[in-house]
């Protein structure tokens, strides 16, 4: 009897050491990671501006240790600085952690920067990765005070495939005479800007738009109105960071300024990411 009960535990344990086995292969077969990195990405700043550039990161099954990562970007032009980076946790569950790599960046020289060879490098274990991060244009202008203020603005678009993105704002006049709104500019191939167009009433809800005036929209003194940029992405798969360039106009003189960050986000369900993570 003793004997029969020494092989049941026997068995027991191997079928134990088997499934914990089982498991353990399964989690180390689906440890992955997933880095959001198809941009097309257009950067509006003054020479003294610090802008917030950020890489979305995905680790599936796989404890992180952010003090023992090294990561930087390649390629960005001469004049920038890095003032600041970071890794930060957006969130944890069911065995996915999204991070943010944040990188705030100042670019010194006022010029049009094109750059379609802008990557990521990150090194971890001592393993070193580089990630490509598309197409980037930073157009760098020479700081000065402006008339207009962005008051709010629509932070991102989000969606399985988002066709005709918006990018929305309230713009606010803050002199005492008036200023002609005349453009929102970008440089962006696949993100086609169809239409601009506007509402009296400085809110971005329950907006009654209007067609944007020939001549440009004439802002009254100390008066706010909203405004939105309609377009069409030619691949809604792709992702889009939009800085746009704002031009407007006091008596007949133009003025530009950088507008407020928006971007073009695809969501995604966890099996998505799973599913690209693993190809």
């Amino acid at each position: 009897m003793k004997k029969k009960n020494t092989v049941t535990i026997a068995l027991v344990m191997i079928l134990i050491a088997s499934i914990i086995f089982l498991i353990y292969r399964q989690r180390k077969s689906t440890e992955a990671e997933l880095f959001l990195n198809d941009w097309e990405g257009y950067i509006c700043a003054s020479n003294n501006e610090v802008f917030l550039l950020q890489i979305p990161w995905f680790v599936i099954n796989k404890d992180i240790k952010l003090s023992e990562i090294k990561f930087d970007l390649l390629n960005l032009p001469d004049t920038a600085e890095i003032i600041k980076k970071d890794i930060e946790l957006r969130y944890s569950r069911e065995n996915i952690s999204q991070y943010l790599i944040n990188f705030y960046i100042k670019i010194k020289t006022p010029h049009l920067y094109k750059n379609d060879n802008l990557n990521l490098i990150i090194e971890k274990s001592n393993v070193k990765d580089i990630i490509p991060l598309g197409r980037w244009v930073f157009e760098i202008i020479p700081y000065e005070q402006n008339e207009l203020r962005i008051r709010e603005h629509i932070t991102m678009s989000s969606g399985k495939n988002i066709d005709y993105p918006y990018y929305m704002f309230v713009v606010e006049n803050k002199s005492n005479q008036p200023v002609t709104l005349n453009d929102i500019a970008y440089d962006s191939p696949n993100l086609t800007k169809i239409n601009i167009k506007y509402d009296d009433n400085a809110t971005l809800e329950n907006n009654e738009w209007k067609d944007f005036p020939i001549g440009g929209l004439t802002l009254a003194p100390f008066s706010s109105k909203a405004v939105a940029v309609f377009m069409e992405s030619k691949n809604p798969q792709k992702l889009y960071a939009l800085k746009p360039k704002i031009i407007y106009s006091i008596n007949d003189k133009i003025f530009e300024m950088p507008g407020d960050m928006y971007l073009v986000i695809i969501s995604m369900s966890k099996e998505d990411i799973i599913r690209k993570a693993m190809r």
